[in-house]
């Protein structure tokens, strides 16, 4: 997963999904919490402008994000 550097310009939250290719299988919610977290985690920026960060950092940081900071499922 990668971040950019203008990313919270344009936005305060994040969700990270990692589909299922199993018929049948749910999709998992990775991280679902406030950019600002995942941009500081992430990171300084690559000369592409990106911070990347693995999906297991992500599940790590998603476990400390408080409910009132997670975007709500509908």
């Amino acid at each position: 997963m990668a971040v950019r550097s203008t990313s919270g310009e344009r936005a305060v939250a994040l969700i990270v999904l990692r589909l299922s290719r199993v018929p049948g299988t749910a999709h998992e919610v990775v991280y679902n919490g406030p950019l600002s977290i995942a941009s500081i985690a992430a990171g300084p920026f690559g000369s592409n402008g990106q911070a990347t960060m693995s999906l297991s950092r992500l599940r790590g940081l998603n476990l400390n994000v408080a409910a009132g900071d997670r975007i709500l499922e509908r």
